[in-house]
């Protein structure tokens, strides 16, 4: 038995342009290749063997299904692209595997590099073109296939939107698996409110690492993800004068800020603005009174009509690449721990976390001090030690 079964393949291929084997073209299954009647030679190679795969001079090659082939395959195959007399064109086709897969360093590196907080590598030689093709449009798989395969994967699951629409996910680790740019990104005229009731940012500090804001409104159970600042080497001054940009522009009456450096929060409330530490809890999705717990009810929260209650503004591009990309620090089972997505790209996730264990800790008919019990539209002391 062969086992390199492509003759199948290229035989009815071939067929299907009218042409014969041992008429225009022969297959040597002892040395895996092919030779055209126009004088080509295809050779017929194993990705799970790349130490075979340098030597020859190609005029093209083509990978198909790289989503277990190891980037060494790729890098191996790039030099021998120096035949004359050909196009020197590398093709690779298949199914995405992931947003952390290799093959998005080549065609898409800025992007990887700021998803998983890398350096920005070098532009690479050559011209890196992609074409996205869903399996609904394929016109010679029948309508039942593509039907059997929603009703396997989901209409709009991440799974769904990877292996039916060619969409970059990470999938294993997933902490906001429940979440759906569907239903949860909505234009801002589209929203049943004008202004929420209730207004407030949560902010994470860096400097090297990117300084974030994410403005939330509340109204009627509903949220509202409204605004964000995403900007790295921030210093006090600009932060306060986008934090006062913010809350001019949206009605913020609270900042609830990154605990871990009092003397940024110190800066915000010398400049008067009210802003209060965050409760750092992270908890897991299935502790419904942790940070994480919160946001993760918050997307499946719907309103009496079964509609969404959660809505998010288009233009939070980095809010939604964040939450499409971060992952447990730990994810059991993962098939090659040095390539599993690192933990980063959480700095507006973390301001969300602040946002939700704040709402819920104060009540939006007012914050609850002792016996007391303080409007939001009252103005309150905001301390740099304490809420």
């Amino acid at each position: 038995k062969d086992p390199y079964p492509v003759k199948p393949g290229v035989s009815w291929a071939f067929q299907e342009m009218g042409q014969k084997e041992g008429v225009h073209y022969e297959y040597n299954k002892t040395e895996r290749t092919l030779y055209h009647l126009n004088g080509s030679l295809i050779y017929m190679r194993s990705a799970e063997e790349p130490d075979n795969l340098p030597g020859p001079d190609l005029g093209w090659f083509w990978i198909d299904e790289p989503r277990e082939i190891p980037k060494e395959v790729f890098l191996y195959l790039q030099p021998t692209l120096r035949h004359p007399g050909g196009p020197r064109q590398g093709w690779i086709t298949g199914t995405p595997a992931g947003r952390a897969h290799w093959w998005r360093q080549f065609w898409f590196p800025k992007q990887y590099a700021k998803e998983f907080e890398l350096p920005e590598p070098p532009l690479s030689p050559g011209r890196y073109i992609t074409y996205y093709a869903h399996t609904k449009d394929n016109p010679h798989l029948p309508k039942e296939f593509f039907q059997a395969q929603v009703a396997i994967y989901g209409e709009n699951t991440p799974l769904a939107r990877q292996e039916l629409c060619g969409e970059e996910v990470i999938l294993e680790g997933l902490v906001y698996e429940n979440w759906d740019p569907s239903i949860h990104i909505v234009p801002v005229e589209d929203w049943p409110v004008k202004q929420p009731s209730v207004v407030v940012a949560g902010v994470d500090f860096g400097f090297t690492n990117p300084c974030a804001i994410l403005v939330e409104g509340y109204h009627d159970g509903m949220r509202f993800l409204m605004d964000e600042v995403y900007r790295r080497g921030l210093s006090e001054i600009d932060l306060v004068e986008i934090a006062k940009g913010l809350r001019d522009k949206h009605q913020i009456e609270y900042f609830i800020c990154d605990p871990s450096d009092p003397r940024w929060i110190g800066a915000l409330v010398t400049a008067g603005l009210p802003a209060l530490p965050a409760t750092r809890r992270l908890g897991n999705v299935w502790e419904p009174t942790s940070g994480i717990g919160l946001c993760h009810a918050m997307l499946n929260r719907r309103t009496p009509e079964g509609k969404t209650a959660f809505f998010v503004a288009p233009h939070l591009v980095n809010f939604r690449r964040e939450v499409e990309t971060w992952v447990h620090e730990r994810i059991p089972g993962f098939r090659d721990p040095s390539e599993r997505p690192r933990k980063k790209g959480d700095h507006l996730m973390d301001c969300w976390r602040y946002i939700e264990a704040f709402l819920q800790r104060f009540c939006p008919e007012g914050i609850t001090i002792g016996s007391s019990t303080i409007p939001f539209t009252a103005s309150i002391s905001p301390s740099p030690v304490s809420p």
